[in-house]
């Protein structure tokens, strides 16, 4: 997955999508955060659409006028790691990672890492 970064509106809207179980209008999205104005959220759909970031979900009546919704295609998370897979190639990412890790504070979330950790060392050593 290889995603261009967002600008900080791009981003709010996103996080906007991500925090939604349901499609949203551009109105929608105006709605959940007023700082944002209608024409940018319309500018910053057709930039995530065009990108792939969201998808035209369906068309519904509101407010007695036909409209498109959208909906993410990549989770936050997908981002955060496709952002981070760009810049690791200039930064020493096991670094990053390590103080990551050193910051989580769940049990089962560290013995979730050190499975995939595993995992990912098997399948390594599969390709030798």
């Amino acid at each position: 997955m290889n995603k261009k970064k967002l600008t900080k509106k791009q981003l709010e809207t996103m996080k906007i999508f991500w925090s939604s179980s349901n499609a949203l209008t551009a109105s929608d999205i105006v709605e959940r955060n007023p700082s944002l104005n209608i024409n940018t959220v319309r500018a910053t759909i057709k930039f995530l659409l065009d990108n792939n970031y969201i998808k035209a979900d369906d068309v519904v009546l509101k407010n007695k006028s036909l409209t498109r919704t959208y909906s993410p295609t990549i989770t936050a998370d997908e981002y955060v790691v496709s952002t981070f897979s760009k810049s690791s190639k200039t930064l020493f990412s096991t670094a990053i990672v390590s103080n990551l890790v050193s910051q989580e504070n769940d049990l089962t979330k560290i013995k979730e890492l050190k499975a995939i950790i595993e995992q990912r060392e098997q399948e390594l050593k599969e390709k030798q």
